[in-house]
């Protein structure tokens, strides 16, 4: 599964266990912080690209494929669908 080390550096602040007023602001004062160090961007990555680590955590992506994800890769596989020039998947 892949990492997300700014979600991990982050994780605390993403839900902080303390929601007053205080702990607000020591969750905006790591956000700036980080983004001072690494960018917009690497900060929109670390919250919204997902992690595997913290189930308690914002888009926690479990530690093992969906059922629906298993069943598009076997279907995927049952079809060659890597050998196919075109492929129209619809999703209903």
């Amino acid at each position: 599964l892949p990492s997300n080390p700014g979600y991990e550096e982050l994780a605390e602040h993403f839900v902080p266990a303390d929601i007053s007023e205080e702990g607000l602001k020591r969750a905006e004062a790591a956000f700036a912080a980080y983004q001072a160090r690494h960018g917009e961007l690497k900060l929109r990555e670390a919250r919204g690209s997902g992690q595997y680590t913290n189930p308690g955590g914002l888009f926690y992506g479990g530690t093992e494929p969906t059922e629906a994800r298993r069943t598009l890769e076997e279907i995927t596989k049952e079809f060659n669908v890597a050998a196919r020039d075109e492929v129209i998947i619809i999703d209903y």
